[in-house]
């Protein structure tokens, strides 16, 4: 039944499940791997609170991941929009996109908060600009 509903569906809400489901399991993954790296920092921490924030965790990421391809799914919805294959291309490109940058930062986040003490916030925007051409070039 749940195969029949699933093959039924369009193929932008399968390709946008399909997004959401990858955007899901890389988050859950990018939160095992920050425990396993930095559990040594909250050993004071007992089980119940850790499963506390992984459940808080989870609601967390189904935000993320909307805010990351919610408004394709939204555009790709509206039919109009979708009469010439140049909107088609952009709403199947830019949640790709968008998705492939999260896991770059949340890689970065990784090596940031050993050093910095805190997760990547604002200096991953502030520093992409053309301010940062004289910090590489040095």
């Amino acid at each position: 039944m749940i195969k029949r509903f699933f093959h039924s569906l369009p193929l932008y809400i399968k390709f946008h499940l399909f997004l959401a489901a990858f955007g899901m399991l890389s988050l859950t993954i990018y939160r095992f791997v920050f425990y396993l790296m930095y559990s040594y920092r909250i050993q004071t921490a007992d089980i119940f609170t850790v499963s506390k924030a992984f459940l808080y965790g989870i609601r967390f990421d189904i935000s993320v991941i909307s805010i990351f391809i919610g408004m394709s799914l939204l555009y790709s919805c509206i039919h109009f929009l979708n009469v010439k294959k140049s909107f088609l291309v952009v709403w199947r490109i830019v949640p790709v996109f968008l998705l492939i940058i999260l896991i770059l930062l949340l890689g970065a986040d990784l090596v940031y908060y050993e050093n910095g003490n805190k997760h990547l916030g604002y200096e991953a925007f502030a520093y992409l600009g053309f301010e940062m051409l004289p910090l590489v070039g040095s």
